[in-house]
């Protein structure tokens, strides 16, 4: 794998219906803190809620010194990268938004290819339906997606892309 290459992510909402999907493209090099903010800007959430990745049977995000009174590992996510994830050959893992609400996503790497010369990634590939707004019930969510291609360029703008 090279540092350039990239990863097309699939990324979708679990247990909803209709299905509610992303697809970017994406760094390997990225570390999953800013994976978050990618997910955060292509579901449309407001990333105003705790969060955390599990893949590999770790949790990642941003650990609590008092975790350790719960039993709970949680590994810093800015020191993990797809590329590691891609090496121990994980292909699908879960993020979870919004601890009350438990918003789980499914993440499938669905390949990984080199990146095209002079494209800027985060790259908003597709996507189906809006996300739910926060503490909704779920049987009133719904509509159409709003285009993340603006977020997604945000967080390559601001320096933060990988």
């Amino acid at each position: 794998m090279s540092a350039d290459d990239i990863a097309v992510l699939r990324i979708e909402l679990i247990d909803i219906e209709p299905l509610i999907w992303r697809r970017v493209a994406v760094p390997t090099a990225t570390n999953l803190q800013t994976l978050h903010r990618i997910v955060q800007a292509a579901m449309g959430w407001q990333d105003y809620h705790l969060w955390e990745f599990t893949a590999d049977d770790k949790t990642y995000g941003v650990p609590d010194p008092d975790d350790a009174g719960w039993g709970h590992k949680v590994y810093r996510a800015s020191s993990a990268t797809l590329a590691r994830l891609v090496e121990i050959g994980v292909t699908v893992f879960d993020y979870t938004y919004d601890m009350g609400d438990n918003w789980e996503h499914r993440i499938t790497i669905e390949r990984v290819e080199a990146a095209e010369p002079g494209m800027v990634y985060p790259d908003f590939l597709g996507g189906e339906r809006r996300c739910p707004a926060p503490g909704i019930p779920v049987l009133l969510r719904c509509s159409e997606c709003r285009p993340p291609r603006r977020c997604l360029r945000e967080i390559h703008v601001s320096g933060k892309s990988t």
